[in-house]
């Protein structure tokens, strides 16, 4: 059974990993419910879902703020070398021709609040609503017109900008969709981790985590890292340029002696390069002190940035899923407001479209 010191003080929650019993995972009501009854309207965004169609749309789904973060740097991303799909910049937006679709979830933030009131299950019924509209093909006119839907893409892939919606959801998905022969892909913030730690070190290794302080409590991320020593803090309002130290610091002072292979950036409010200056800052200096930090980091340690590594992800997956448009264009975006229909079933979702442009979510 995995142990948890949550070091609340110090604004730090510390997790570690021992062997655990097997788990035969049990799907949501809502799930069982779609796959004893699959004439059912929810049912038909998977019926109809192609593997092979490139044509839809890149859904990106979560809290509001979460969503714009990632939509900013989805569609200014250049890290990739659009010909052969080399780690190299190349002056073209990677993702150039797709479309994106923002899912702004107003109907269930905050996450943290399912949690506190043992509610996960709901938490995990929302994920699969929202997913299910992002594959659907309708969209509301406005919030009380229920019957004279509008036409908009379906989603080909789904990004789960929350880590919350990862640990609380991605599993009911997966059911739902290998029963449905619906080979529908979906990325998340962890699972990326997960997938690019396993690419670049010895997997399960040692890794920090530097998120917001509900974060740091929830356990997501050393669940989803199963296997790895998981140390998750959150961030101190001082100067970025100290954030790394100060991570070092609690780290060693818990009693960690093991050293880190990465630190992931989940926190807006710490720019990744900081960190990265700090880490060069130490392997050039021959001061003890900064000696002292240096054997606390493997030398494979690296700082991983969430955004960036999620988006990385959705580039290697539509790669290799041959996904892409390949159409010469710069990414365009479209945005949706997730609500609760009024007046209507338990559950039923309102898809309301938002006149923004690109610009809105680029750099915000």
């Amino acid at each position: 059974m995995r142990k948890f010191l949550l070091l609340l003080g110090l604004g730090a929650a510390l997790f570690s990993c021992e062997q655990r019993p097997v788990v035969t995972f049990v799907p949501v009501p809502l799930v069982t419910s779609l796959l004893a009854d699959t004439t059912v309207a929810a049912w038909s965004p998977l019926a109809a879902y192609d593997a092979d169609d490139s044509r839809g749309s890149i859904a990106v789904i979560g809290a509001p703020e979460r969503v714009s973060w990632m939509m900013g740097y989805l569609l200014l991303q250049d890290s990739f070398d659009n010909i052969g799909g080399r780690l190299l910049s190349d002056g073209l937006p990677d993702f150039a021709g797709e479309t994106f679709a923002a899912y702004r979830d107003s109907a269930y933030v905050p996450y943290d609040a399912f949690l506190q009131e043992g509610r996960e299950v709901q938490l995990r019924e929302a994920v699969v609503r929202m997913s299910l509209a992002a594959l659907d093909t309708v969209y509301n006119r406005n919030v009380f017109d229920h019957e004279n839907l509008l036409a908009k893409k379906r989603a080909k892939m789904l990004v789960l900008a929350s880590p919350y919606l990862a640990r609380y959801g991605a599993h009911d998905l997966k059911v739902l969709f290998d029963a449905a022969g619906a080979d529908i892909p979906v990325i998340s913030v962890p699972g990326a981790l997960r997938a690019h730690l396993e690419r670049a070190h010895a997997y399960p290794c040692n890794v920090g985590v530097l998120a917001d302080r509900q974060m740091a409590v929830s356990g997501v991320f050393p669940e989803e890292l199963d296997g790895c020593a998981v140390t998750v803090l959150s961030p101190a309002e001082e100067s970025p340029e100290t954030e790394l130290l100060r991570f070092l610091d609690m780290y060693r002072d818990a009693g960690n002696t093991l050293p880190l292979n990465a630190l992931l950036v989940d926190e807006r409010t710490v720019p990744s390069d900081s960190l990265r200056a700090t880490l060069a800052r130490i392997r050039r200096s021959d001061t003890e002190e900064m000696m002292q930090y240096g054997r606390l980091l493997a030398p494979d340690f690296e700082v991983v940035d969430a955004i960036a590594c999620t988006a990385g992800e959705c580039y290697r997956m539509l790669r290799q899923r041959n996904l892409f448009t390949h159409d010469i264009a710069y990414p365009l975006a479209e945005f949706y407001e997730v609500r609760l229909a009024s007046g209507q079933p338990e559950g039923r979702l309102v898809l309301l479209r938002s006149q923004r442009s690109n610009s809105d979510y680029v750099q915000q």
